[in-house]
């Protein structure tokens, strides 16, 4: 059960992160039309309860044959997990310092080069906030994976409310105590790595 939760939240980070770093570049270092508008569409699946669109994303993924596989659980999950991510690393790219990307051109640096050795290290605290985010979500999304499970990929939020549902209270609290360690490890550990002031919004 451990096993089906973590490899779920990090298929559902890893496509939440892949999504949010090209959509984050364009909300924040271009001009584009709409952008509040968009911005607003990506954000709703987090202003609306997740039961109002669960049942159709189970409708579309029975037709699909992505139910109960642990591909179709994050992909569901993703659809509330990447507006954190876009959120988040859209406001870490327009922090970052113009002048420095110019600098580094100056310097004869190239793209890829000015990518990994000036932005990348500039937006990382950005990226790894993004991951908390939707790592915590993912690892304890409870109403997309019901909808979207089955016997191959059961996760710890719903064995738990079925070890509730059955009345095995010391299981279910055991099961809870669980699904806090991971969340705590990884925040211990970024915290440990990056100044939890520069978590949100990269670098100025």
């Amino acid at each position: 059960i451990l096993k089906n939760t973590l490899v779920i939240a990090v298929l559902a980070v890893t496509i939440s992160t892949l999504i949010g770093i090209p959509t984050g570049w364009a909300f924040g270092r271009r001009r584009v039309p709409g952008k509040e508008l968009l911005m607003a569409l990506i954000l709703l699946p987090r202003m609306i309860p997740p039961i109002t669109f669960a049942l159709g994303v189970a409708r579309i993924f029975y037709r699909l044959d992505l139910v109960d596989t642990h591909l179709g659980v994050a992909l569901a999950h993703v659809a509330i997990c990447a507006p954190y991510a876009v959120l988040v690393l859209s406001s870490t790219f327009e922090g970052l310092d113009e002048r420095v990307l110019e600098a580094a051109s100056v310097c004869g640096a190239n793209v890829v080069r000015t990518f990994f050795h000036v932005t990348l290290p500039m937006v990382l605290p950005g990226i790894l906030s993004s991951i908390i985010f939707t790592f915590t979500t993912s690892y304890n999304e409870f109403t997309l994976t019901l909808m979207t499970y089955g016997p191959h990929t059961i996760t710890l939020p719903v064995r738990t409310y079925l070890a509730v549902g059955e009345g095995y209270w010391e299981v279910s609290s055991a099961m809870s105590v669980i699904l806090i360690i991971p969340s705590l490890l990884i925040l211990f550990g970024i915290q440990r790595q990056v100044q939890p002031e520069k978590l949100v919004g990269g670098f100025k």
